[in-house]
C-alpha cells in the first residue's frame, strides 16, 4: 500500500519557497557581514578591534606562505618586523600591527613577481601575477596611520589582493586523497 501525500495548494508552496529565500538570505548576510557597503565597511572598521586586524594580517601571512609552498616559489627575505605579543589596544600594539601590514603586502607583491616570471606557474596565476607588475602601490609601502578605520582600511585592501591569490592557488595544488587533510587549511 502507498502512502499518499495530500497535494499541497500553489500558494502555499510559494509562501514556503519565499520564506526559504529569506531565511537563506539572512544566513547569507550573517556570513558575508556588512561590509559590502560604505556604511557597513566604517561600521565593520569601528567595531575591529586592533588585535582581530592584527589576526587577520597574521592569517594573510598564513595564506601567502601556504600559497608559496604550492606554486614552489623561495621564501622572502626576512624582515624584522615583530608580530604583536599582546592582545591589547595601544599605541605599540597598531604600530606593529601597520608595519605587518606592510610586511605582508610587500610579500605578496614580491611572490607575484616571482610568479609571474617562473614559466611553471599555471596559467590563470600567472596571469594574476603578471597583472601585478608595478609592485606595490606607494600606499601599502607606507604603514596605515594608526587610527584603527585606517588600519582597517588597510587590511581590507590586503583582503582583496591577497584572497584571490591564495583562492587561486589553493585550486591549483595537486588533490589529495579523502583522508588527507585539506590543500590549503585555514585555522
Amino acid at each position: 500500500m502507498r502512502l499518499r501525500l495530500p497535494r499541497l495548494p500553489a500558494s502555499l508552496l510559494r509562501i514556503g519557497l519565499m520564506a526559504g529565500a529569506a531565511v537563506l538570505a539572512s544566513a547569507c548576510t550573517e556570513l558575508t557581514g556588512e561590509g559590502d557597503t560604505a556604511a557597513g565597511a566604517r561600521a565593520d572598521a569601528e567595531a575591529a578591534s586592533v588585535w582581530e586586524l592584527t589576526l587577520m594580517t597574521g592569517r594573510y601571512g598564513v595564506m601567502l606562505d601556504q600559497a608559496r609552498t604550492i606554486l614552489k616559489l623561495p621564501e622572502p627575505e626576512a624582515i624584522d618586523s615583530p608580530f604583536p605579543e599582546s592582545s591589547g589596544e595601544g599605541l605599540a600594539e597598531r604600530k606593529a600591527l601597520a608595519a605587518q601590514q606592510v610586511r605582508v603586502a610587500s610579500e605578496f607583491y614580491a611572490d607575484a613577481a616571482r610568479a609571474c616570471a617562473n614559466k611553471r606557474t599555471p596559467a590563470k596565476l600567472r596571469v594574476m601575477a603578471c597583472a601585478q607588475r608595478g609592485g606595490v602601490p606607494a600606499e601599502l609601502k607606507q604603514p596605515a596611520a594608526l587610527e584603527v578605520a585606517a588600519l582597517s582600511a588597510r587590511n581590507a585592501a590586503l583582503d582583496k589582493v591577497v584572497l584571490p591569490w591564495w583562492d587561486a592557488a589553493c585550486a591549483a595544488a595537486p588533490k589529495h586523497g579523502a583522508d588527507d587533510e585539506p590543500v590549503c587549511p585555514m585555522e
